[in-house]
């Protein structure tokens, strides 16, 4: 197939974990946001009434659980949503292999598992985020292809967005939208 010649960014490497954990912290942060404010001021109600308006004295099984219900969602949910994500990281190997992904002004070009090449067009993804060290380009609303900045150049990393800008319909919103990073 032939192809204009013009700027192509490889995306050949792997992913690390640190990555994928990143990824995974941007898809995930709103969710249970609800929850973990429940958990917060529910708890800080429990630490004030067992601490200050119980009228005989302080009450140890009011403070501690209000104790652990504010501790949750500050220290533990974090640990835990770590270790969920190391677990998926290590039950899914074929995410440590080395991939090569090329893009360019048509789209991305990766290999399937028998090294045919094939073109993801830019119209078949509805836009894109920006994280510290990846690009998320979505191929649906819940669906990114993870592109590590690290794989590039550094001048690369602001020409591959500036054509990211110009080849999808703009960074991808959804109800949950947050503004991405500025250019550094």
């Amino acid at each position: 197939m032939s192809r204009p010649l013009g700027d192509e960014y490889d995306f050949s490497g792997t992913l690390t974990f640190e990555e994928y954990l990143e990824c995974h912290t941007y898809l995930a942060r709103g969710r249970r946001l609800w929850v973990r404010w429940v958990c917060i001021i529910y708890g800080l109600a429990m630490v004030i009434v067992g601490a200050f308006v119980l009228r005989n004295a302080p009450s140890p099984p009011f403070i501690a659980f209000g104790t652990a219900m504010v501790t949750y969602p500050v220290v533990i949910s974090p640990f835990m949503f770590r270790y969920r994500v190391r677990k998926m990281w290590e039950g899914y190997p074929a995410i440590r292999e080395s991939s090569k992904l090329k893009a360019d002004s048509q789209g991305i070009i990766a290999q399937d598992d028998k090294g045919n090449p094939f073109i993801m067009t830019w119209d078949r993804m509805i836009g894109f985020r920006e994280t510290g060290s990846l690009f998320l380009i979505y191929r649906g609303p819940k669906s990114p292809l993870c592109l590590s900045k690290r794989l590039l150049k550094e001048e690369q990393v602001a020409a591959f967005r500036k054509l990211l800008e110009t080849v999808l319909p703009g960074e991808f919103r959804d109800r949950r939208a947050v503004p991405s990073p500025t250019a550094s």
